[in-house]
């Protein structure tokens, strides 16, 4: 689950600045980011996105309390866990946007990394070049940066080509 919210004003600090990407002490989620944080102000409106995993459980499992929970219950669920860091979250909130995503993430086993799966996967398919960490098996921003750039010079070359 994500949620966008919309805040009025940004937490009081308690001795240091928000950071872009934030985790929560002993959290089921993900933490939040401060998604305005590109604008370099350090006061104001903003805007956190919260991140709710779901991955405590069986797959099937956590896809059906995805779904079972409502709107209302999953925004109460970030703002009990955000009220931990920043107690007047709440009265900050002028809008919460919930979003149930089934955000896939690879499960790598043991001699994926160097399967003929992924190598084949690697490949274009009909003009159409894939980019994804599930090529490296790993779910990392770095592995997504590499990948998007290597699709896109095999795409340069069959261009010029």
């Amino acid at each position: 689950m994500v949620a966008n919210l919309l805040l009025n004003d940004r937490p009081k600090s308690s001795g240091f600045p928000l950071a872009w990407d934030n985790v929560l002490y002993e959290s089921p989620s993900l933490g939040y980011v401060v998604a305005t944080h590109q604008r370099g102000l350090d006061r104001g409106p903003t805007v956190f996105t919260y991140y709710y995993p779901l991955c405590d459980s069986d797959p099937r499992e956590a896809r059906s309390k995805l779904l079972a929970a409502g709107r209302d219950e999953w925004a109460d669920i970030a703002l009990t866990d955000l009220s931990r860091a920043h107690p007047e979250i709440r009265s900050l909130a002028e809008r919460i946007d919930v979003m149930r995503w089934g955000h896939a993430m690879i499960r790598p086993s043991p001699g994926f990394v160097w399967s003929e799966a992924r190598k084949i996967a690697s490949k274009p398919y009909r003009g159409i070049h894939f980019a994804h960490t599930d090529l490296s098996g790993v779910p990392l921003f770095e592995e997504a940066f590499y990948h998007g750039t290597r699709a896109a010079n095999e795409i340069l070359t069959v261009r010029k080509g």
